[in-house]
């Protein structure tokens, strides 16, 4: 089954993003105590904005994802960090793009192209 990848970013007062990250790291062993949902994280500043930050998640799979949703208001480090959090600017969830896929000719031809444009 592929993982599920999670990217959020919010914007973070400079002056709250130590208590975030603290905070973030308590969720994600929040998130795994009952059975592993998370399979790694990391938390990431963005290059030309420091007030932003990012979570980017590895998920076991899709149902991992909707039982830490579901249970998200009783861990006890979800409302804080929401507290601190001035703004969500993106939050969606990704999975791997099957690469045997067999391409629409014109749309490789084009990716093809572009690329060798670059």
């Amino acid at each position: 089954m592929p993982y599920c990848n999670e990217l959020a970013v919010f914007d973070v007062p400079p002056a709250n993003q130590a208590k975030i990250i603290s905070l973030s790291l308590s969720l994600f062993k929040e998130m795994n105590a009952e059975q592993e949902l998370l399979i790694s994280h990391q938390i990431l500043r963005k290059t030309d904005n420091p007030t932003q930050l990012c979570w980017y998640l590895v998920w076991k799979d899709e149902a991992a994802v909707a039982q830490s949703k579901a249970k998200w208001s009783n861990y006890p480090s979800a409302k804080p960090i929401e507290a601190l959090v001035t703004a969500k600017v993106f939050y969606g969830h990704f999975m791997d793009v099957n690469t045997n896929v067999d391409v629409d000719n014109s749309v490789a031809s084009n990716i093809n192209s572009n690329v060798a444009s670059d």
